[in-house]
């Protein structure tokens, strides 16, 4: 759970995705709780033993992420690693717009 940097808009106010310094800015580690602060690009990646619970921690993180006003998911990308019993998992690459930009 990471905060990157600042979100960056064209001139017609369209959100920019972020560029590769941006998602190379920080490793976000594994698990806790997604950082949610407005203006900002966010990281978050989780992992889980088995497939079906990272597919069930993959919708807890959604759902808690639709609360948040202005979150859109940007990059979500599967990989599997085996790491200390974990397996399955998910780096998810969002922002999170200030009120009121579009």
């Amino acid at each position: 759970m990471t905060r990157l940097k600042l979100t960056n808009y064209t001139p017609e106010g369209e959100l920019l995705a972020p560029t590769d310094d941006i998602l190379h800015a920080a490793d976000p580690g594994i698990g806790g709780k997604p950082t949610t602060d407005p203006g900002y690009y966010h990281r978050f990646r989780f992992a889980a033993p088995t497939e079906a619970e990272r597919l069930a921690k993959a919708r807890r993180f959604f759902a808690f992420m639709e609360t948040v006003p202005g979150y859109s998911t940007l990059i979500l990308k599967p990989y599997e690693v085996p790491v200390a019993g974990l397996r399955y998992g998910y780096d998810i690459v969002y922002a999170v717009e200030n009120p009121g930009i579009r």
